[in-house]
């Protein structure tokens, strides 16, 4: 089945089917519709979606040294090296590391604010309605920040419609310090309107990280976030407790 990804197809095959019907339309009149069709309000705002995506496939080009299927993103992620590499303590294992990369002589520190991260695009209509299941064994090094995996899903235009990255987990949060191998997972709900499905794990910070064994799969389980502890009522306003 095709999707927004297809646009300019589906413009030719509508013209082309008019046309057998002895009606005149423009590729670029069918653009229009088409673009329509899909909930934007032209075909300029359309394309720049179509765009945004399209660079995903360029990533997964250019990654050298990832997986196939995988590539590397992030705010500021060349402070960082993302590879295939044995998992510690298993060498069969295969696993991905993220490093930060202070103590390399080329390497720009990270930002506070930095983070990379190793990650996947796929379409989510197989997934709407439903709920999708992700986890991986992660490991921590060093880490002044943390390493999670993550979730989110985003609508035509780009917006994320659900999220989440364990970070606000009161139990089985990210990881920090120095974590021997820990398994963590994430329960989301795909709404109907969600177009695309980005998963992954990411460092934040400092230190080192890896990943291994995902899996990603349906599930019937509550969404993980549905039990985060966050206290019932707001707390110290007037910053007189310690």
């Amino acid at each position: 089945m095709r999707s927004f990804l297809d646009a300019k197809a589906m413009a030719k095959t509508l013209r082309q089917e008019l046309s057998n019907r002895n009606i005149d339309l423009g590729h670029s009149e069918c653009l229009e519709v088409v673009a329509k069709q899909f909930g934007h309000r032209d075909w300029n705002t359309m394309a720049a979606d179509l765009k945004r995506f399209q660079r995903f496939d360029q990533h997964l080009e250019n990654d050298a040294g990832l997986p196939k299927g995988w590539f590397k993103a992030g705010q500021g992620n060349d402070a960082y090296t993302a590879s295939s590499v044995p998992s510690p303590g298993n060498p069969a294992i295969a696993a991905i590391s993220i490093v930060s990369r202070e103590n390399e002589k080329d390497g720009r520190e990270p930002d506070p604010r930095d983070f990379c991260t190793v990650m996947q695009v796929i379409a989510a209509e197989a997934f709407r309605g439903k709920r999708i299941a992700f986890d991986a064994e992660l490991r921590a090094e060093n880490v002044r920040g943390s390493v999670t995996i993550w979730v989110r899903v985003d609508d035509i235009h780009g917006k994320s419609v659900a999220f989440d990255n364990r970070e606000e987990y009161v139990e089985n949060g990210s990881l920090k310090g120095t974590m021997d191998w820990t398994r963590r997972q994430i329960v989301l709900e795909v709404p109907e309107r969600g177009e695309t499905v980005h998963f992954g794990f990411y460092l934040h910070g400092r230190g080192q990280g890896w990943a291994r064994g995902f899996a990603f799969s349906l599930t019937e389980d509550v969404p993980s976030g549905a039990g985060i502890a966050r206290p019932k009522m707001p707390q110290n306003l007037d910053f007189r407790s310690n």
